[in-house]
């Protein structure tokens, strides 16, 4: 298995962990499907996306 560090170590975990680490998402976006991208604001330059899966409440992927 591959070692994982930063926001990646939260792919596949509950969105209670991302929430822990970033905070309240300041945008939710519903994709129409069994997903939801939420927005979050990290510093004053950088901002992380997550998909979220609604079925297992567990994040799907990560951009930054």
């Amino acid at each position: 298995m591959l070692s994982t560090a930063g926001p990646a170590k939260l792919i596949q975990r509950p969105v209670a962990d991302l929430i822990e680490n970033y905070g309240q998402p300041i945008k939710q976006l519903d994709n129409g499907a069994e997903t939801t991208r939420w927005l979050f604001h990290v510093d004053s330059q950088q901002y992380l996306e997550a998909t979220i899966d609604q079925q297992t409440n567990r994040v799907e992927q990560l951009v930054l």
